[in-house]
């Protein structure tokens, strides 16, 4: 990732680290993956980042994977991995993305 992502990705983390629900943490009211709005923090940021920059670096963190639309996925007994609830059109900044 470009470091200007990893910039961005640093600050979204301090927006959303206390709020993201992860494996062996207490859940503190919340259930599921905070769903993300782009312009939200693209504004939120833009005293930091100018919001094209913030805006190409969320679509970059997307492509690696660092937001779904899924909420957790579960272990099988198997092995495998199940997906658990989802949004239809909406991003999350997820455990993954958090850790």
């Amino acid at each position: 990732m470009s470091l200007a992502s990893l910039m961005v990705l640093s600050d979204m983390h301090n927006m959303y680290k206390d709020r993201t629900i992860r494996p062996g943490r207490p859940r503190n009211g919340t259930s599921g993956s905070i769903p993300i709005d782009k312009n939200k923090i693209a504004q939120e940021l833009s005293d930091k980042y100018h919001p094209y920059l913030i805006n190409s670096c969320l679509y970059e963190m997307e492509s690696q994977g660092l937001f779904s639309n899924i909420h957790g996925w579960a272990k099988l007994p198997d092995g495998t991995f199940r997906s658990g609830s989802y949004f239809d059109s909406a991003l999350t900044y997820t455990d993954f993305t958090c850790t």
